[in-house]
């Protein structure tokens, strides 16, 4: 859709019923496109919310149409070279990602939330133009951004996050993510 369109869509999104958990506008900085997603714990009605924003079952689906994952379960992020999924997608990820498994539970950062978007979109941007030899993921939360970081640049990161069951989670992830060995994580004093 028109990036103009993409405040209105989600806006749009967040009113109707059921509410969402959380509401991502995907811009490309340089192009004329937007992507609205909607994250729900549980079923959208898709019908209510083509009629209410104006898209119909003929509209050109926006990644591919209003995409439904089942309840409880997150749909995967496109982020950059990134393709943050969870267990249940493990079959779905594209050829020439970088695929990064991150499960929904008790920490911050599954990739749907705009800033954990916009930083994995960041990171690829500027692992085109030079590489890093010390990263920090403060405030980790699951360790996206430093599962990233380490399959990007294979080098060492530092994750610290004040939760120490974020922390753990982070742990945890790199493991799943095979690169535990990259990423040091840490509880930190605030």
């Amino acid at each position: 859709m028109p990036k103009d369109l993409g405040p209105d869509i989600a806006s749009l999104f967040e009113l109707t019923p059921p509410a969402p958990q959380a509401v991502l506008i995907v811009e490309d900085p340089f192009g004329p496109d937007a992507i609205v997603e909607a994250l729900y714990d549980t079923p959208a009605d898709a019908d209510l919310l083509r009629r209410v924003t104006g898209m119909t079952s003929s509209s050109p689906p926006a990644r591919p149409g209003l995409d439904q994952a089942e309840p409880g379960r997150s749909a995967p992020v496109r982020a950059g070279r990134f393709f943050v999924y969870g267990a249940h997608d493990a079959g779905a990820v594209p050829a020439g990602v970088i695929a990064i498994r991150i499960e929904a539970g008790l920490a911050f950062g599954t990739g749907h939330h705009e800033t954990t978007a916009l930083c994995l979109q960041a990171l690829s941007r500027l692992a085109k133009r030079r590489r890093f030899a010390r990263v920090l993921d403060l405030g980790c939360g699951t360790g996206v951004l430093a599962i990233a970081a380490a399959k990007l640049w294979r080098e060492p990161v530092l994750a610290t996050d004040i939760d120490p069951i974020a922390v753990e989670v982070a742990r945890e992830n790199a493991r799943a993510n095979e690169v535990a060995p990259l990423v040091r994580a840490a509880v930190a004093d605030g």
